[in-house]
Parts: structure tokens; sequence; C-alpha cells
């Protein structure tokens, strides 16, 4: 028991169960006792805060008769004047799952204001959501999902690095869970008993020592709520993540996926006999260099510069996929049998430039080594047929660039992936012409009977890919960088939330042709579909 004394008032707090403290009220030698459910102004756990409240403990006990003890795992405190006023700082997190159905209800992460809020249909016409409660969580809500038993919903907290469970039926947050860097995507598996959450940044921490600091799959026991164990991600930034309980497969998408190219032309230094000293692009060694200049200028890569540059501009490195047969016949004029410099073209090299062989060898090596094999992992699938326990089981690759998320369509083997693909090996205007990316859905197999293959979301816009020509609906009709999707409860159709050009769309899946297009409003982030078809 802890006591505190406000002139007459004296307050004794006491812990009675997790989240629920016990205060005894002395008043004029009248005394009364009441239990108190508390959380913070922001819904954050404060479970790592010293004991009292330091500087907050004449604030907390002071609002009301309400008072604070020693935090448990859900604390409860009033509104600090501290906190409420000052810069508010705005972590421009992404919400990457911000909604889910509850019933007749949209459960909805509101990210800068750090809660959950409950949106139901206007009982008078039926057409307009109004706010029915907002519970706050952690900082950053990005993600939320219902346990299959509908009593729950799980909240990933981006910045807070934790997820907050909170009961559907009383509005509470009931529990906040340890969790990675940066957790995101939530899934289920299809009995239940297991939770997934992608954690973008880092598995835990153990004693505030950092475990493994790839990406990872956390695993947890719905029913106890604790972390079972993680898988690492072999992926960069992985987050759309769907379940297949058809199966028991469980399919993660990198964000950053790539497209297997890399960069040419990493200014090599190079030290002269003369003691001068100079920086040249791995490119212009190649161009320069009489070993390797004729079958450079046979190839895409010349000229260099290109014809295209502003005068004056400084020499830039090329994109080219890292396994450019061009550029590879070039190198293989560089190295020897063992694929190091080759001897003789250094001693070529050193004589040509000036230089000693041993800085002509680091120049020739550094060309060589200037093109990386870069990973091209875009979707990991993990076999969950023991729930608690998943493997990698494979790596699709060549799925796409930018991969905002990942749906099942409904009575399929499909599984649909929201991408923004880049035409990195198109160089340089007018080529480019302005297009140096395609917006558009991805469709796999969850068993890989059948090759990926695009749907263009503008592709029936009559221009819209043509060079030099005016296409008038492009800005009315265009359905850029598509970040999350829905299916109909039949599967036939499907609605795709474009952030770029502010507007949902609706494809028929049979033709893959658009339907219809709605403006929103700026900045759409997620879409769903309740199981009327609303």
């Amino acid at each position: 028991m802890m006591r505190y004394s406000f002139g007459q008032q004296a307050i004794g707090i006491g812990i009675l169960a997790t989240g629920v403290l016990g205060l005894t009220i002395t008043t004029g030698g009248m005394q009364k006792t009441r239990s108190v459910r508390l959380t913070t102004a922001a819904g954050h756990p404060v479970a790592g805060m010293p004991s009292p409240f330091g500087a907050d403990v004449p604030d907390i006990l002071s609002f009301a008769g309400q008072t604070g003890s020693e935090p448990p795992n859900e604390v409860v405190i009033p509104p600090l004047s501290h906190v409420e006023s000052g810069v508010y700082v705005n972590f421009e997190s992404p919400p990457v799952q911000p909604l889910a159905m509850f019933g007749d209800t949209v459960l909805v992460t509101n990210t800068p204001a750090g809660t959950l809020d409950v949106l139901e249909t206007n009982a008078v016409d039926g057409t307009k959501l109004i706010l029915k409660a907002s519970t706050p969580v952690g900082i950053d809500p990005v993600a939320v999902a219902v346990e299959p038993g509908g009593s729950f919903a799980w909240v990933s907290n981006y910045v807070s690095d934790s997820i907050s469970v909170v009961s559907l039926g009383t509005g509470e947050v009931v529990d906040v869970l340890e969790a990675g860097d940066e957790p995101s995507t939530i899934a289920f598996s299809a009995d239940g008993t297991t939770a997934y959450v992608v954690f973008e940044g880092a598995a835990p921490t153990v004693d505030n020592e950092l475990i493994d600091p790839s990406p990872a799959l956390g695993v947890y026991d719905v029913a106890t709520r604790q972390l079972l164990t993680w898988v690492e991600l072999p992926a960069d930034t992985p987050r759309g993540m769907v379940f297949d309980p058809g199966t028991d497969q469980i399919f993660v998408a990198a964000l950053h996926s790539g497209n297997n190219t890399t960069v040419v032309g990493e200014p090599l230094g190079h030290t002269f006999i003369n003691g001068d000293f100079e920086l040249r692009p791995a490119l212009q060694v190649v161009r320069d260099f009489s070993v390797t200049a004729a079958a450079f200028a046979a190839s895409s890569f010349a000229p260099y510069p290109p014809i295209s540059a502003e005068p004056g501009a400084p020499e830039t490195q090329l994109i080219i996929a890292d396994d450019d047969p061009e550029w590879q016949s070039i190198l293989d004029l560089l190295r020897g049998p063992d694929g190091l410099p080759d001897p003789a073209v250094v001693s070529q090299y050193a004589a040509e430039n000036s230089m000693t062989f041993e800085n002509a060898e680091q120049v020739i090596s550094g060309v060589l080594n200037d093109v990386k094999d870069t990973l091209d992992n875009d979707v990991i699938v993990l076999d969950a047929s023991t729930p608690s326990a998943p493997v990698i089981d494979h790596v699709i690759s060549n799925i796409g660039t930018i991969l905002t998320t990942l749906e099942k369509r409904p009575g399929t083997d499909e599984i649909y992936a929201a991408n923004l693909e880049a035409l990195n090996t198109i160089r340089h205007e007018p080529n480019l012409n302005g297009h140096f990316f395609d917006h558009e859905l991805v469709v796999f197999a969850n068993n890989g009977v059948f090759p990926p293959r695009q749907i263009d979301l503008n592709g029936g816009i009559p221009g819209f890919n043509s060079p030099g020509t005016a296409a008038p609906n492009a800005f009315t009709d265009s359905l850029s960088n598509p970040i999350d999707i829905a299916f109909t409860p039949t599967g036939n159709r499907l609605l795709v939330a474009a952030l770029g050009s502010s507007r949902v769309g609706m494809l028929d899946l049979a033709t893959t042709t658009v339907l219809d297009r709605v403006d929103v409003g700026r900045g759409p982030r997620g879409v769903i579909i309740d199981a009327q078809g609303r």
C-alpha cells in the first residue's frame, strides 16, 4: 500500500488485479474505498515507468480523487496537462491493415490519434458511418485484426513496438503484448489458436539486447497471449500478409522487394605515379580503357555520359539488371579464369594511366565488384501446418517491385498482390516520357500452377502509356499507387484503394476491366467489404 496526502485528503493505493487499483480515500475522518481501472491519456502502457509516477504524481492524484500506484500491465491515468499541451509529433507511420469488420461495425486504426475507433452504420438511412467508440491504444496503430472468436481485436502499434488487445465487448485494452520492431500486419491460424504478426524492423530484444536484427514473423499463443517464437524473414520490409486456411500456408510480401536491378558506375580512386588523385566512375574506366572500349561502345550503356544529359551535369550511375549480359561480357575482358583481375589486364591499365600495379589492381577489382547480385525475395511462403511453429517453405520471385498488400481471392487458389512495377532498365528521357512505373495487380497461385500475371489498372485508359499521345482521361480515371484491395463475398469483383489518385476502383475479375471509380478524398489507405457486399 502506498499513501499520499493532499491537505485534508489522504489516499492509499494498492493493486487488486492487473490493471485494477484499490483506493482508500480518507477526507476529514471519513473513509471510502473503491476500485478503479486506469489507462494513460494516450492509451500507452507505462509498465516501464518508475514508481511512484515522479513529477506526475500531484497531477494524477489531484484529478477528481483519481489516483495511481505502481503501474500494472494495463495502466489508466487521467489526461495530464503537460501531455495535452505542446507540439504534437506525427511520426507518419503507414497504415498497413487499418480496417477490420466486427459484425455490422467497422474497426479503424486512427494512426495519428493513437486510437482504435469503432464505426457503425447510421440507423436512419444506412448509408453513413458514425463514430461509436474510441479506445486509446499505443503510439501509431497501423493494423487491426479480429480474433476468429470475435471477442478481441489485436492492434499493432508501429512506434510503441507493442500489440494492444482490445475487448470488443467493453472497448477496453485488456492486454499489451511484447513485439518486435515496427509490428504491422496481423493474421490468425485457421483454428484461431495462433496469431502471426509481421515485425518489419527486427525481432524482439531480450534484456535490451537485439537478438535478431532481421525482419521477422512473430508467433503468438492466442489463449495465453505469449510470444512463442519468431521466424526470420529474408525480405526487405515485409508487410502484406495473408493466411490461406485451405493449405495452412502464410504468404508474406516484401514492400521493397526490388526487381533484380542494381546500379553500375561507382567512382573509383586513381592515385597516379606523380602523386595526383582522381575519382573516375567505373563506366568511364571501361569506356576509356583500350581492353574494354570497343565492347563498351557497342553496348547499350554508350554513350556515357548520355547525350540527353544537361551540359555540366554530374556523371551518374546507371541502373541495370544485376545479371545484365552486356555488362558481364565487358567484365569477362577484365578477369582471369579464377574470376579475379587478370594480371596482364592490370598491367595494361597501369601503363595506360601512369599508375602503380597495386592501385590499378584495386581499380579493376572495383569494376568487377561494382554490380551487386540483388535478392528478389518478393513473397515468403511459410508452412503453418503446425500453427505454433511455422517454417519457411519457399520463396517466390518476379512478382513485383513494391508490393503493398496481399489478399486471397475467395473460392480460388489465387493470391492477389498490389504492385508498383518500376521500369528501371528504361533509361533517361525522352525514352521514359514520364512513364517510370506501372500501377498493377499481380495474380499468382498459392500452389504455383501458373506463372504470375499482371493486371494493368490503367490499361483501359486510351493513350495512358503511349509516349507522345494525349490522354485526357488519365487524371480523372487513373488508379495510381494501389495500396489495398478487398474482394466481394463471391470473389467476382475487387475493390482497390488507389493512394496516389485519391480514389477507389472496382474491377470485374472475369474481364479484368475497371467498372467504376469513386473519388474518396486524399490518401485512401484501406478498403474493406462486409458480408452484404458494402
